[in-house]
Parts: C-alpha cells; structure tokens; sequence
C-alpha cells in the first residue's frame, strides 16, 4: 500500500480564491483610477492600461501568496477496494464500489480530480499555474502515479470517455470514467 501525498486544495477553496481575485482586481482598479483622476482630470487610454497592468500585477502576487497560505496536504492510499482519503484533518473511507464516476481533467499545469459516489463529491485541485498556485510539479505528478495505480481498476469496471477536442492543446487531459451498468 503506497501513500501519495501532494498539496492541493478542494473545490471550495479553489472558489473563494477566484472571488477574492475578482473584488481584488475591481477594487484596485477603482482605487486606482480614482488616484489617475485626482492627478490628472483627463485620463488616457494608455493610463487607463497602465491601471489595468498594475492591478493584475498586485492580484496575481496576492492569488500566489494566498495560493501557498490556503492549500492543505492530501493523502491518497489505495488499500483492500477502498481509497482513503486524508484532508484538513478529515478521513474518508471510500469503498471503490461505491464510486459511480471518476472525472480527472488538466494540463500541463493543472489538474482536476473528482470522485463522485452516491453519498459525495471529492474535488481535488491541483496546480502550478498563475492563477492557481497551490502545487508544485512533483505534485502533479504524484496525483498522476495515484491514477496509474488506479488505471486497472478503472479498465475494468468503468467505461472510458475521453472528451478532448482536436484542438486541444498537447498535455491537455479530460477523461471520465462511469460505472458500468
């Protein structure tokens, strides 16, 4: 029984982090255009650009530290048909019966792992990205080999669909994978 641990954050906690981003961004840039207007009355177009940049900048500094103070530590074990799961001081015991779907989504950067059963939904973020800076590389990879491990059970007893377009770009994974009736 191997033990996959990686820093990650669930869905919740990916949702509060875009919406501090959001009202981050408006309120500087209203803050900020107010501070352009007070010193000069006509503001330009390439002000007005230079306010944009100079808020995205603060929000991204912000969305990586908030990123590293909010992700907490997973661990995965796959053990006698059961998976457990260890979060933010939660135990979980899933029965792989239990599991109705599998959905594992990302690329090169991210990654989204759910398994939804009768009673649940696990959500599972991973990511090294701008934007969402909870992992770090080895992390990924980590919830990868979890998958591996995983991969001959789901041969078995689930149906594969792979949802990725033509012009998605490489690294891009969308797999879900339904019980079999």
């Amino acid at each position: 029984m191997k033990e996959y641990k990686f820093y990650g954050v669930d869905f919740k906690t990916e949702l509060k982090l875009g919406g501090i981003c959001g009202v981050l961004i408006l309120c500087l840039l209203t803050f900020i255009e107010i501070i352009f207007h007070q010193i000069t009355p006509r503001v330009s177009l390439y002000q007005r650009m230079i306010n944009i940049f100079i808020s995205l900048a603060i929000t991204l500094l912000l969305i990586r530290f908030l990123g590293k103070k909010l992700r907490k530590i997973w661990i995965l074990q796959l053990k006698d048909k059961k998976i457990l799961i260890e979060y933010n001081k939660k135990k979980k015991e899933i029965n792989l019966d239990q599991i109705k779907k599998i959905i594992i989504n990302g690329g090169s950067e991210l990654r989204y792992f759910t398994i939804i059963t009768s009673i649940e939904k696990i959500k599972i973020r991973l990511g090294t990205g701008a934007l969402a800076p909870f992992s770090k590389k080895k992390d990924l990879e980590e919830i990868d080999c979890f998958t591996k491990q995983l991969q001959p059970y789901l041969n078995q007893n689930f149906i594969k669909n792979d949802r990725r377009v033509k012009l998605s770009p490489p690294g891009t994974i969308k797999l879900t994978y339904t019980r079999k009736t």
